[in-house]
């Protein structure tokens, strides 16, 4: 947070965002006291609930099925996409020629979902 208050990023507005989004995380916590708890996933919706408030003005419940879709599409682009740009960026000419084993289908599909998200969330 402070580094974010240095660069400008983080002004009261956004530091209530976050710890609002913290006391939620720690209730949900409480609440599973003694249940198995995935902690891959753990920060997802605090950072998305986040990011989400600064653009759009609402957030989502931690149940909510828009948003497990949302990060389902999110965690499945980042895999089809790696820090090299995966390899329809290596190699873009593959989707002419293997668009389903290239990978480029389901980016587009992954896209086309995500787009779908934006403009229904809009309304």
């Amino acid at each position: 947070m402070k580094h974010l208050k240095e660069v400008g990023f983080a002004k009261e507005r956004m530091a209530d965002l976050i710890t609002t989004e913290v006391e939620c995380l720690v209730k949900l916590l409480k609440r599973k006291e003694g249940e198995n708890i995935d902690c891959a996933g753990l920060f997802d919706v605090p950072v998305i609930n986040t990011l989400w408030q600064m653009m759009a003005g609402s957030k989502f419940e931690y149940e909510d099925k828009r948003l497990a879709e949302l990060l389902t599409l999110i965690h499945l682009s980042f895999r089809m996409l790696d820090m090299s740009g995966g390899l329809l960026n290596q190699m873009p000419f593959l989707r002419y020629f293997a668009p389903s084993t290239s990978g480029y289908n389901t980016v587009c599909h992954i896209l086309e979902n995500l787009w779908t998200f934006l403009r229904v969330s809009e309304r």
